[in-house]
């Protein structure tokens, strides 16, 4: 015996556009409604993509918030990453400054003799990879 077709209705839409903003999958929402999810495709996709969409609107604003306005940093990393693309890495070398494979030999300053500035200058200078 054949099936009726589908009768759309607006509870029912109702429905899928709440439960696709709490993001319950497509089977879930189907079977709530007691439609396949090819039918719930076919009759209510406007209703699942509109209701997906409020949700992750709602998502990215409260993300956003708590990186800027609230200052966490946790997101406000996860934000640089996503949308700046910026990379945390690590470079090590394997080759030393004169193209062995040799460590360098360690270097041996008096710092006695050297003013408080210049001593300064010369720490900004060998973090910075200029030394």
């Amino acid at each position: 015996m054949a099936r009726l077709p589908h009768k759309k209705s607006e509870e029912k839409a109702r429905l899928v556009r709440v439960m696709a903003q709490y993001g319950a999958p497509q089977e879930d929402i189907a079977h709530e409604i007691g439609i396949s999810v090819d039918t719930l495709a076919k009759y209510y996709a406007q209703e699942y993509s509109a209701g997906k969409a409020h949700a992750d609107v709602i998502i990215r604003q409260t993300l956003f918030d708590k990186a800027v306005k609230q200052k966490d940093t946790a997101c406000l990393i996860f934000l640089c990453k996503t949308r700046l693309g910026m990379r945390e890495t690590n470079r090590t070398e394997l080759v030393s400054p004169d193209g062995s494979m040799s460590p360098a030999s360690p270097v041996s300053i008096d710092l006695s003799e050297m003013s408080p500035e210049d001593v300064a200058k010369m720490a900004r200078a060998a973090f910075r990879g200029e030394a």
